[in-house]
């Protein structure tokens, strides 16, 4: 996102103005970098968990949306409001960001053989 304004800044404002709106871009693009993500965690029965936000054992709400860049888990938990997670490609290792899109188009009812895979 940063590189698309920088890149308007640059274009559509040329000379000094655009050079100073394109520093300052790149500098808020250094400084405020997202934060990891919280670790989430896929349990063997096909329940989730983030252990971070206090959820455990919840599964995939109806508002779980998912492409190739980002994926929005609706986290429902037993007695508890739905928990929303956003989480964008690069945030994740390429290999556990493969394995959270597979994990998600086998669904929600799908285990592990192997037992709980950590996502985080």
């Amino acid at each position: 996102m940063h590189a698309v304004a920088l890149a308007a800044a640059v274009l559509l404002a040329p000379g000094i103005p655009g050079a100073l709106t394109g520093a300052a871009l790149f500098v808020h693009a250094i400084l405020r970098r997202p934060r990891p993500p919280p670790p989430l965690v896929r349990l063997a029965d096909g329940r989730w968990s983030v252990p971070d936000a206090g959820v455990s054992g919840a599964v995939l709400g109806a508002g779980t949306r998912f492409t190739r860049g980002w994926v929005r888990l609706e986290l429902a938990a037993r007695g508890r409001a739905p928990a929303t997670l956003l989480l964008m490609h690069d945030q994740l290792d390429p290999e556990e960001w493969r394995a959270l899109q597979a994990a998600l188009r086998r669904g929600q009812s799908a285990g592990f053989d192997e037992g709980p895979s950590d996502f985080s």
